[in-house]
């Protein structure tokens, strides 16, 4: 019966999630005062964060994977700082690091499947060492670029979002009936952590884990891969060009 409830594939659910980030730029950009807007919104990065997660257990080609999400953020942030003058660093970035984090835990689990013991302590010193870099990077930075109004996006919890979603495919067998719900449960706590950080607005996140519930495991029939990266910056960029001249 859960199998046959499971009825959004992997692009419809980030489709899904487009449109409500795009209701949420417009109401940050366009119209701050629709409070409705923002709060629909909170529903559409922790479906991008599990989708993350997702691609980074079904990439074929590992390297191709980070360097598209991060090259995409990388010359929007390019650009943003060309004409805008701002160091924000936008969802891309923050999901960069989330997938780097991502793959040092997949090297941890392999080394630890061949009982390769060196590996496993430089594995782990290595994941050490990088989520301190992360928290570094969202936690001490801003304070050296203030007047560039340096920040990652969603900050230190957001990086660790779909790290938490990845979570159970280290110790959990995906054919396992467990092993959605406990994707869910971790992605739920991160959400809650956020809320910690970033208010009680935060909390309408927790409404994705519904939509999240009914994901059937398979991307979709059309690769609309390169759409989703592109309509980040596309959308943004013309959101801006359009508050720039009202």
């Amino acid at each position: 019966m859960a199998g046959k409830a499971r009825v959004f594939n992997g692009n419809t659910l980030k489709l899904i999630a487009l449109v409500l980030m795009t209701v949420d730029h417009i109401g940050m950009i366009l119209l701050p005062g629709q409070l409705w807007m923002r709060a629909a919104g909170r529903l559409a990065m922790p479906v991008f964060a599990f989708m993350i997660a997702e691609g980074c257990f079904y990439t074929r080609n590992r390297k191709k994977y980070f360097l598209l999400v991060f090259a995409v953020g990388a010359v929007f942030q390019f650009f943003i700082f060309l004409f805008r003058k701002d160091m924000y660093q936008f969802i891309l970035i923050t999901f960069s690091m989330s997938i780097l984090l991502i793959y040092i835990l997949q090297e941890l689990k392999a080394a630890a499947a061949a009982k390769k013991t060196v590996h496993m302590v430089f594995g782990a010193l290595a994941a050490v060492l990088f989520t301190a870099f992360v928290y570094i990077v969202c936690v001490y930075f801003p304070d050296f670029f203030p007047a560039y109004g340096f920040a990652v996006d969603y900050g230190f919890y957001g990086v660790l979002l779909p790290v938490f979603v990845y979570v159970p495919n280290l110790f959990v067998d995906r054919e396992s009936g467990w092993f959605r719900p406990l994707q869910l449960v971790f992605l739920g706590a991160g959400i809650l952590l956020l809320t910690t950080v970033y208010g009680n607005l935060e909390a309408f996140a927790l409404f994705s884990l519904p939509l999240l519930f009914l994901y059937n495991g398979k991307r979709g029939k059309i690769n609309l891969k390169y759409l989703f990266y592109a309509y980040f910056p596309v959308h943004l960029g013309v959101l801006y060009l359009i508050a720039a001249y009202i």
